[in-house]
């Protein structure tokens, strides 16, 4: 409302408006989550909220489908690369597969089959991409940047199995294996068996010596 001052001079007057008090407008609420960005494998899904000059997070992010894919299909990252097949590139169409970038791993960059250039298609890749690909490798691609992801699937989280694989796991689970084999010492064809205890689940690697190639077995 309104409010009258008389300053010295009486033959003016000055009138001012005073301002409301100004009070904290506080976050809108959160947005549904957003459809995942994959099918399998582990995507991502984003919630926003809105307000002017507020603190905090205006957006934020979770794990979704994070069961595996199927072996036989072509992994995300080589399916980014793949849309670029039906585009020219200097007036010549290629088949284009991933290359990974240690210092940028959340760009795009792909190198056409049978030749030994590359280009970055993109920026960065899709939300939920995996940053390096690997079995044990969880860590993910989100706007760009690669961000840490624990064995629980949560974002930012140093979540770790123990020697057993179970995640956040204190080893209490594991089972002791006792194996016997035969193991032949020095030259001669004798052999003496031989007793070793292991936690289960476990992997053992034998070495022929004649093909020197290892075998798995678990």
């Amino acid at each position: 409302m309104p409010n009258w001052i008389f300053p010295p001079d009486p033959s003016h007057l000055l009138l001012y408006y005073s301002s409301p008090e100004a009070i904290n407008g506080a976050w809108g609420s959160w947005s549904p989550w957003s459809h995942c960005t994959r099918t399998c494998g582990a995507g991502i899904q984003a919630a926003e909220r809105h307000w002017k000059y507020c603190t905090g997070e205006r957006k934020h992010y979770r794990m979704c489908n994070v069961k595996g894919c199927q072996k036989s299909r072509p992994n995300f990252r080589e399916m980014q690369c793949s849309e670029f097949d039906t585009v020219a590139y200097k007036n010549e169409f290629y088949q284009w597969i991933p290359i990974y970038n240690t210092a940028n791993p959340c760009e795009l960059q792909c190198q056409p089959t049978n030749q030994h250039f590359s280009e970055k298609m993109l920026d960065a890749v899709i939300d939920g991409t995996p940053c390096f690909e690997g079995n044990s490798y969880r860590d993910v691609c989100i706007n760009g940047m690669c961000k840490t992801v624990g064995c629980d699937y949560e974002i930012n989280s140093n979540a770790t199995e123990d020697q057993c694989g179970v995640c956040l796991g204190d080893g209490s689970s594991c089972q002791t294996v006792k194996i016997t084999f035969n193991q032949s010492e020095g030259f001669g064809k004798e052999t003496f068996p031989h007793t070793i205890n292991l936690l289960y689940p476990f992997q053992i690697f034998c070495i022929n010596r004649e093909s020197k190639k290892n075998k798995l077995y678990k």
